[in-house]
């Protein structure tokens, strides 16, 4: 038995042996091709950029109007010799813009296209990049006081004033209150000029007076659904109308007054053209909404950008137009939208 066996072992060594070694030799087959069907694509894909430019907009938050934003900016770059990185999206940590900023400096990229606000931190990092040569565009909102090279945006007291001109075109005997819901204490100047151009129209050229108050509801998508509901679960009357001047407030009210089954009890003027809000207006939810072309905002900050590479004069205002949103013309827009998603597709 014991020779047998010893026998039996010296039998089954070689062909482990050969087994394993057939075995390894395929994985190493399988992964050397592998290996080189992405060196291939690899070099293939790789496309060399005369520049770099950083994409930087909050991520807590950035919807629609700033993928629209940074699509424009990035297919238009690619035609002028420059990519567009947006910067900390696949991060796994979320990072500030005034880290983010930081890091764009760091990485000595060509140019930043930034949603601006104002906090003296930015402001500050601002003042880095232009130590470093690194021109910086904001967008929809300024950096006041900052070295930004060109602000690109709507005018936020002539925003105010395109509310309150469709409120006064489209008046109702029985409205009389007005709710305007912002970020925060009217410390955002943004908000702050929209407000003001809002309120100073409709005192001025409305005819009546209304009661127009204010609703803080933060600047986050937790803070600004908590506040929304908190609302809408009140046995208090909701105001007649309801101003709201972003997108991410357009949409909280857009799903949760249907959720709550509070649709119709005000007239809801919403910000922006994204697909929430557009069905939204479609069904009835919301009455009309005011919106900018985004994409035409990012192939913009491009020019400036390039022009500043080029040692051109670059204007530090570019206004950028409104557009209404109404049930009459609502469905263009989906179509729009549909046909975009479509070529995207293809």
């Amino acid at each position: 038995m014991g020779k047998e066996y010893k026998k039996r072992i010296r039998l089954l060594g070689p062909v482990i042996a050969i087994l394993t070694s057939v075995v390894l030799l395929n994985f190493l087959v399988f992964t050397s091709i592998k290996i080189s069907r992405v060196a291939k694509e690899d070099v293939t894909d790789l496309k060399e950029f005369g520049k770099h430019y950083a994409f930087i907009c909050d991520l807590d938050y950035n919807g629609e109007m700033w993928k629209e934003i940074f699509e424009g900016a990035s297919k238009y770059a690619e035609k002028n010799d420059a990519y567009v990185e947006w910067f900390g999206k696949n991060l796994m940590e979320k990072y500030t813009k005034v880290d983010l900023v930081k890091m764009a400096v760091a990485a000595k990229v060509d140019g930043i296209i930034l949603q601006g606000d104002d906090s003296e931190e930015l402001v500050r990092q601002i003042e880095q990049a232009k130590y470093k040569g690194i021109p910086v565009v904001t967008l929809s909102k300024d950096c006041f006081g900052s070295y930004r090279n060109s602000f690109i945006g709507i005018s936020s007291y002539n925003l105010g004033k395109e509310y309150a001109n469709y409120l006064i075109s489209n008046a109702r005997p029985t409205d009389k209150s007005i709710l305007v819901v912002i970020e925060s204490e009217l410390e955002d100047d943004r908000e702050k000029l929209i407000y003001t151009g809002f309120k100073e129209s409709m005192q001025a050229r409305s005819g009546k007076v209304y009661d127009i108050d204010t609703m803080i509801v933060g600047r986050d998508v937790f803070e600004v659904e908590k506040s929304v509901r908190e609302l809408l679960l009140s046995d208090e009357q909701l105001p007649d109308i309801i101003v709201c001047l972003d997108e991410l407030t357009t949409s909280a009210f857009s799903q949760l007054t249907v959720d709550y089954n509070r649709v119709g009890e005000s007239r809801i003027i919403g910000f922006y053209d994204s697909e929430t809000c557009l069905y939204a207006i479609e069904r009835k939810i919301l009455e009309a909404s005011l919106t900018t072309n985004a994409n035409y905002m990012g192939t913009k900050s491009i020019d400036v950008l390039n022009d500043c590479a080029a040692g051109k004069v670059v204007s530090e205002y570019l206004p950028i137009d409104t557009q209404l949103i109404t049930r009459a013309n609502v469905k263009s827009y989906i179509d729009k939208k549909k046909y975009n998603e479509s070529k995207q597709v293809q």
